[in-house]
């Protein structure tokens, strides 16, 4: 035919196939060996040696394609762990139990001649009608910070609070019990009180552990009261025994004292300690300094080049700062320039 022809033209008859080295199977052409891999029925004998039953290859385990896991590890431990996010804010219930001079009492100190006032309490109870609560991530702060949030918190139920703890705080009178309930360190019958960055740390380790739980914080102080009654026992024996065994001089003004106090059990007896804390203070500064001037003068303790004069009203001020033992004031440091 024509497309035999043109066929013919296009391809050029180099050389035969060879014949093969078997026989074709019965009734079948030689070409049938060339046709495609998959065998017929009655051929399906020659393949056994390339195939395996599905079942089979189940029971020996996977194929040589297929991922070859280690047995010692787990299946999850090839999985990326997702990071985890910034720990949520913890909300903290603040709790105080701190007091405060009472007005009267401050009304006594200006007009010690007011009946009224110099009888009534000096110090009293700070009460609020509500509660503060802070919310913080415990793990983004410090002690230092987390005691200031604790008082502007309570500042904002009581105008000047903050101020007054602010004040309390710096003379080392507040203490701050934190609490996790049913923790076994900081539960609140464990009344442990937290003073440093060391126990803070502490504090939150313990609470991350928890995270529902209900923190709280107590924001206490001393009564003044019964510490005045505590100083004012622990003054009378130190009293009496310097009364057996100290000096003439000193036994002579506990003497004039205790007669004063035994004829007006309200004298005030301050002023005769004052008194001989600054008889003291003039011994020292005189010994040390000497009294080489008409007035008094000593080194300057912030400026050792100079000096700065020291007059008798200077010299009250600075008794009396002694007297109330007022942070940073002793014989070497006036309370400030005359």
């Amino acid at each position: 035919s024509s497309q035999n022809e043109q066929a013919n033209c296009f391809f050029t008859l180099t050389n035969r196939i060879d014949p093969l080295p078997f026989a074709n199977l019965p009734g079948e052409q030689q070409e049938s060996y060339l046709g495609p891999s998959q065998p017929p029925d009655l051929q399906a004998n020659g393949c056994k040696l390339f195939y395996k039953d599905s079942n089979t290859l189940q029971a020996n385990g996977p194929g040589p394609t297929a991922p070859q896991v280690d047995p010692a590890q787990p299946a999850t431990a090839a999985l990326i762990t997702a990071p985890r996010g910034p720990p949520p804010p913890r909300v903290i219930l603040i709790k105080h139990h701190v007091y405060q001079m009472s007005a009267a009492s401050q009304i006594a100190q200006v007009n010690p001649r007011n009946i009224t006032a110099a009888s009534a309490k000096p110090w009293e109870r700070v009460i609020t009608e509500s509660n503060a609560y802070l919310k913080t991530v415990l793990h983004h702060t410090t002690w230092p910070k987390f005691r200031c949030d604790c008082i502007d918190s309570l500042n904002s139920l009581v105008p000047f609070l903050g101020d007054h703890l602010t004040k309390m705080q710096g003379e080392g009178l507040l203490k701050w019990q934190l609490i996790i309930p049913s923790n076994k360190t900081f539960a609140k019958g464990k009344n442990v009180m937290v003073t440093s960055n060391k126990k803070f740390t502490e504090f939150v380790a313990e609470a991350g552990k928890n995270p529902l739980a209900a923190l709280s914080v107590m924001v206490s102080m001393q009564d003044p009261r019964k510490l005045a009654k505590v100083q004012q026992a622990a003054r009378l024996q130190q009293d009496a025994l310097a009364m057996s065994y100290g000096p003439d001089d000193t036994c002579l003004a506990l003497e004039r004292t205790q007669a004063r106090l035994a004829v007006n059990p309200h004298a005030d007896v301050d002023e005769q300690e004052r008194l001989r804390i600054a008889a003291d203070l003039h011994v020292y500064l005189t010994g040390k300094y000497g009294m080489n001037s008409k007035c008094m003068r000593i080194k300057d303790p912030k400026d050792p080049g100079t000096s700065i004069r020291v007059t008798r009203d200077a010299l009250t001020k600075w008794s009396r700062c002694l007297l109330h033992k007022i942070p940073g004031m002793d014989q070497d440091n006036p309370p400030g320039y005359p």
